[in-house]
């Protein structure tokens, strides 16, 4: 039987590459990413063991094309997020949590390739293509965190609280998949709760200093 990745595909020039991406993405959510070779992605896209190198030098570049991938995909969804939010009359960054809440649940591929050991132990993060990415997707929340903190006369950059905010968010991921919150807790269930976490977080950070700001 043919796997997801290779349903439907027919190659041209060009194609190849993106199709192995996917079948990256694809075995990445399924058994996680010490099982992927070039090879094993090569027969998930069916074509032969080769083929890959015509398009990446070893697993390192695979994951790291992924990574790059992902993290776009990551910041589209939380631009979308925003926007959203906006339209409904709330506060943008509230859909910023939850287009990342959802990401992390619905995407388990893309966010394995985006924050697994292996960003680390190949060194992906200081590769230009991955940063590039990554810096677009935290852009799509830090004007929202900015007018966040703004709203509540918070002192506090954006820059700086943003990572207290991807800690309640990247969290709230990583509990649902360790099923720490429960083996029953859905996607809307934890968009709602980290939702909430992230509206507490913001106004504990109400009026808020930075450290010398008082001298």
């Amino acid at each position: 039987m043919q796997s997801k990745a290779q349903q439907g595909r027919s190659y041209h020039h060009g194609d190849l590459r993106q199709a192995l991406l996917e079948a990256t993405v694809e075995a990445a959510g399924e058994g996680g990413l010490d099982a992927i070779t070039l090879r094993s992605v090569a027969a998930r896209v069916g074509v032969s063991g080769a083929a890959p190198y015509h398009h990446f030098e070893n697993k390192a570049d695979l994951l790291a094309a992924g990574a790059a991938l992902a993290f776009e995909r990551l910041g589209t969804a939380i631009s979308a997020g925003a926007e959203k939010a906006k339209i409904e009359g709330r506060e943008p960054i509230l859909g910023v949590a939850e287009a990342y809440v959802r990401f992390g649940l619905s995407s388990p591929g893309e966010y394995q390739l985006l924050f697994g050991r292996h960003v680390v132990d190949l060194s992906l993060d200081t590769r230009e293509e991955v940063r590039a990415a990554g810096r677009l997707s935290i852009e799509g929340g830090l004007g929202p965190l900015a007018e966040a903190l703004e709203r509540r006369g918070s002192s506090m950059s954006a820059e700086e609280a943003f990572p207290l905010l991807r800690a309640v968010l990247h969290g709230t991921v990583d509990l649902v998949h360790e099923k720490e919150l429960g083996s029953d807790m859905s996607t809307d269930r934890a968009v709602a709760l980290a939702t909430v976490a992230v509206r507490a977080l913001l106004d504990g950070l109400e009026g808020s200093h930075t450290e010398g700001d008082d001298a």
